[in-house]
């Protein structure tokens, strides 16, 4: 049986940092089309405005 890798842990986010920055970010990497299908499944342009609409 091979060895498991051991993962190291991830440093703290300071997610309230730099004025919400890293949040907005987040945000803006989100509603990008091909990060939308890769969370969200296929969608249709009526879902896609409605989960545009609701991250403001």
């Amino acid at each position: 049986m091979p060895l498991k890798k051991t993962k190291a842990p991830l440093p703290p986010i300071t997610w309230d940092a730099n004025d919400l920055g890293l949040v907005w970010q987040l945000i803006a990497e989100i509603t990008k089309h091909q990060n939308l299908k890769v969370l969200c499944g296929k969608l249709t342009k009526h879902k896609v405005s409605d989960l545009l609409e609701h991250s403001h």
